[in-house]
């Protein structure tokens, strides 16, 4: 759940409680003031009066039941008790505070850090960031199945490539043919140390014909330079748009998996959560994978399974890669086979059975 998740629930429950707890100052008061006697009468002043429909007239000698009741409390042998309104209204602020959000039902356990291993975006991207969001919601339409046919039939994996915004090209460098990727650093006089780019078409998810029919999507990056250790490579996914001046997985709505400290992001604008292995060496190939039928998102490293990252994600994925430096890099969408074995015969949107030897 990220920050603005959490403070839109915690605002609602103060206002809930504030109000709860007025309410019952304002008939504790009532009652002290015109609660009745020993002679079971009606009282005098505010009790009696003003708030005559709301509080109990008095208590019959002090002893008997009072068969009038609150909105919150009735009267049982002369004391205020909970009734089952109160209860309900416990119990919806309980759902409120314990009831995940949508995104929010990630079933991993580690830990969240509070700052990155030795990389932290400043302030003012992260205000920047949470404005955008709010400004622009992800797009969660697809082409036509008749658009999608004609892109898988033309041109195949081939139709994928990194496409950065206008304000990036500058800092990008994209070959021809769309296998190689430069990332610049900063030029002097922009706002942002880092950048990230997503490709020209998400994801797409072919018909299943069979109910145990899985479909995988994935792709990797090779490294064809060492990054320094001052930098940040990270890959993964995000829906469109997303800002441009935001690594994958530090935003709402994308995952990341990031080279400095080798750990997991997602929606998360701190320090992340341990996953794997630090990365950066020149010739790492780093994998990134998807399956919609379960919403998980993993990743690999040089062919091994890292392990599930998250789970119960659903969206429309770009693959995105991104950098607060130098860094070039070879893609690989499907059109030459994986290092990762298993995801050979898929890519972008490729069909067929999913093998389940992943250990």
């Amino acid at each position: 759940m990220n920050k603005i998740q959490i403070n839109t629930k915690l605002n609602f429950c103060y206002s809930i409680f504030l109000l709860f707890f007025f309410i019952n100052l304002l008939l504790s008061f009532s009652e002290a003031k015109g609660g009745g006697g020993s002679t079971g009468g009606a009282g005098t002043g505010f009790g009696s009066g003003s708030v005559s429909g709301v509080i109990s007239s008095g208590n019959n000698n002090g002893g008997g039941d009072n068969k009038n009741s609150e909105p919150f409390f009735k009267y049982v042998n002369g004391k205020r008790v909970c009734t089952s309104l109160c209860v309900v209204i416990f119990l919806i602020l309980s759902f409120v505070v314990t009831t995940p959000t949508y995104e929010s039902t990630n079933p991993a356990p580690d830990p969240t850090h509070e700052y990155g291993k030795k990389h932290e975006a400043t302030n003012t991207s992260l205000r920047d960031a949470e404005s955008f969001s709010n400004k622009y919601p992800p797009n969660e339409n697809l082409p036509t199945p008749e658009e999608i046919e004609n892109i898988v039939i033309q041109d195949g994996y081939k139709a994928w490539i990194f496409k950065p915004e206008d304000i990036l090209t500058k800092r990008t460098s994209i070959s021809n043919d769309g296998i190689t990727v430069e990332l610049y650093k900063r030029k002097l006089g922009s706002k942002y140390d880092d950048m990230m780019i997503q490709t020209n078409f998400p994801f797409f998810t072919p018909e299943i014909h069979n109910p145990e029919e899985e479909i995988l999507h994935y792709f990797e990056i090779t490294l064809l330079n060492k990054v320094s250790k001052d930098y940040t490579v990270a890959i993964g996914i995000s829906t469109k748009p997303y800002p441009y001046f935001r690594l994958p997985g530090w935003n709402k709505h994308s995952v990341g998996y990031h080279s400095d400290d080798g750990r997991k992001f997602w929606n998360d604008e701190f320090g992340g959560r341990n996953y794997g292995p630090e990365w950066g060496k020149l010739g790492d190939v780093i994998g990134c994978g998807y399956k919609p039928k379960t919403g998980e998102v993993f990743f690999t490293k040089n062919g091994k399974f890292l392990g599930i990252a998250f789970a119960g994600l659903r969206h429309i994925w770009y693959p995105t890669i991104g950098s607060d430096g130098y860094v070039k890099m070879k893609i690989n969408f499907g059109d030459e086979p994986f290092v990762y074995k298993e995801a050979l015969g898929f890519g972008i949107g490729a069909p067929g059975k999913v093998k389940t030897n992943e250990k």
